[in-house]
């Protein structure tokens, strides 16, 4: 069955701009199939809350400068090695279990100013070691193809998410594979 997510970016932020969909359906539709199917890939270490995300939606489908926005209401993931103002940030290891950054990396702000919605920070090779997302305090991240394989990694939890359709697109980062190997394990596209 095919879904929202499932569209080009560009072709979703056209619909957004004219109004043939919301915001609000993107971002209910992500946190929909999150609720149904997350447990079979332990993708996620922090959810943002849905209300939350929704309330960025509303925001965004009534402004009415919508053109002025690149990303107006796309929902995205991150893997969880980028600082989020008021998001808890990680890198998949239990030291940094409840730490909320002050501020935001570059990439998370420029996205949030482009209109895209945060629905969730990813699981992780624990600050990014290892390459198949099993070096991780909170649980392995599954391939959703056969939940008996690794994910890869380091940014397994965010190719699996992206393979899952929970989200329009996924933010990692890659030294030595870390976005394409995932990607190729989980049958998606990655551009280092």
């Amino acid at each position: 069955m095919s879904t929202l997510i499932d569209l080009p970016i560009a072709e979703l932020v056209k619909k957004i701009r004219t109004k043939e969909i919301s915001s609000v359906d993107l971002v209910n539709e992500a946190y929909d199939r999150i609720e149904s199917t997350e447990p079979l890939t332990n993708a996620f270490i922090t959810k943002v809350d849905r209300d939350s995300a929704l309330e960025k939606a509303k925001a965004i489908d009534a402004r009415p400068d919508l053109d002025s926005l690149k990303l107006p209401g796309i929902p995205y993931v991150m893997k969880d090695a980028y600082l989020t103002r008021g998001v808890r940030t990680t890198a998949a290891s239990k030291i940094l279990d409840d730490f909320v950054p002050p501020y935001s990396a570059t990439v998370h702000r420029r996205l949030e100013d482009a209109g895209a919605i945060l629905i969730g920070k990813m699981n992780m090779d624990a600050w990014g070691h290892g390459a198949s997302t099993e070096n991780t305090d909170y649980g392995p991240a599954m391939n959703p193809w056969d939940p008996e394989r690794s994910a890869g990694g380091s940014g397994g939890g965010p190719a699996a998410a992206i393979a899952m359709r929970y989200a329009s697109f996924g933010i990692g980062e890659d030294t030595g594979g870390s976005i394409r190997n995932p990607a190729a394990w989980n049958n998606i596209t990655a551009m280092k």
